[in-house]
């Protein structure tokens, strides 16, 4: 008597081939998400959706410093619309270079170039801001959120803050 030959079973091995891909991609795409984003950045030249969303969180903190006083709230709206508007590309380059901060300092803010240069010198010549401009200068928004958190306890940058407030 003679049997007839299994069927194999191929579809569960390539089934299980393929959700093995997916999540072996899907580690690497949060392993390597912060050069993902810097490459995607470099390679198009324009914001990356993780940049549009740093950006939007950024601009809901500026907001919520808003206090109903008519001239407060306009250079708000200003330093918010400031922020859509400059590119990450810019401002991660500026992160990185002295004298391309000054630059962006001055143009987005309207100060003097000689004092932008001052203003820039300070932070880039002050150890407490090194964390948080070799984060930015990178791409890399959860350190620079961390580091961020830690510069906001500091009581020199809190007496900083209310001074500009």
């Amino acid at each position: 008597m003679h049997r007839a030959p299994r069927k194999k079973r191929r579809w569960p091995k390539i089934l299980g081939f393929t959700l093995l891909g997916v999540v072996i991609l899907g580690i690497l795409a949060v392993v390597f998400s912060v050069q993902l984003n810097n490459g995607l950045r470099s390679a198009t030249g324009k914001d990356t959706p993780v940049d549009t969303a740093v950006k939007s969180q950024l601009v809901k903190g500026i907001e919520a410093k808003k206090t109903g006083d008519a001239s407060h709230d306009a250079l708000i709206d200003k330093a918010a619309e400031t922020i859509q508007q400059t590119p990450m590309k810019t401002i991660t380059e500026a992160a990185g270079n002295q004298q391309k901060a000054a630059e962006l300092v001055s143009q987005t803010t309207g100060v003097p170039e000689a004092s932008a240069q001052v203003v820039t010198q300070a932070i880039f010549n002050d150890s407490k801001f090194d964390g948080v401009r070799k984060a930015m200068a990178n791409g890399d928004w959860v350190q620079v959120y961390q580091q961020g958190k830690t510069l906001s306890s500091d009581p020199d940058i809190q007496a900083l803050t209310r001074l500009v407030q």
